[in-house]
């Protein structure tokens, strides 16, 4: 459905958001070495939003021109991203 990288990006969440039709992509670094996160999809994504854990808006996220996400991870960070297709 979607590739995440590097390996050391593991993903908890995909689904529905709860208050519209985006979809949350929820992951976290697993082996304290901050990372580039690399995320595709087989449909190009029109916008990207940080958010809490509990979905509350924090944050743009820029989306590279062919419609993929590319940003730093934190060593241990959880990552909850909303997106717009």
């Amino acid at each position: 459905f979607f590739n995440l990288e590097p390996n050391n990006l593991v993903l908890t969440a995909l689904k529905k958001s709860e208050d519209d039709d985006q979809v949350v992509v929820r992951f976290y670094e697993a082996e304290g070495q901050e990372c580039e996160a690399q995320l595709r999809f087989p449909k190009p994504v029109a916008h990207s939003q940080r958010t809490s854990l509990i979905e509350g808006d924090e944050e743009s996220q820029q989306v590279d021109t062919d419609g993929s996400l590319r940003f730093k991870v934190k060593p241990w960070e959880i990552v909850t991203l909303k997106l717009g297709f």
